[in-house]
């Protein structure tokens, strides 16, 4: 392990490797975009802060992993082209125990 690295222990879950960045390794530009032709960055304790919030709406709303099972576990379809939004849903989704559904928006049915 690396020494300058916190013991915070490893994460099991991929949401799990926010935390893990942003207590070892915060970034001011973990993720970026392009909006209204400017880069937009986003930095680890943002995207951690967003993904928070999103999750908690959706505890709000109802929507959790119920018991666990594959029956009892929400649903949630995701249609979006590739965006910071659309990976801050899905580490949401699964950070509440929900399951994650991408529809791609060009997806057809040929």
């Amino acid at each position: 392990m690396n020494p300058q690295v916190k013991n915070s222990g490893e994460p099991k879950r991929l949401f799990d490797c926010l935390s893990y960045q942003l207590e070892n390794f915060p970034l001011p530009d973990m993720l970026a975009a392009k909006e209204e032709g400017e880069w937009r960055k986003y930095s680890t304790a943002e995207v951690k802060q967003k993904i928070d919030q999103i999750s908690a709406s959706l505890l709000k709303m109802g929507i959790s992993g119920g018991d666990g099972s594959v029956e009892g576990r929400d649903k949630i379809g995701i249609i979006s082209q590739n965006c910071p939004e659309w990976m801050m849903a899905d580490m949401a989704i699964q950070q509440i125990g929900a399951v994650s559904v991408p529809v791609y928006p060009n997806i057809t049915n040929a």
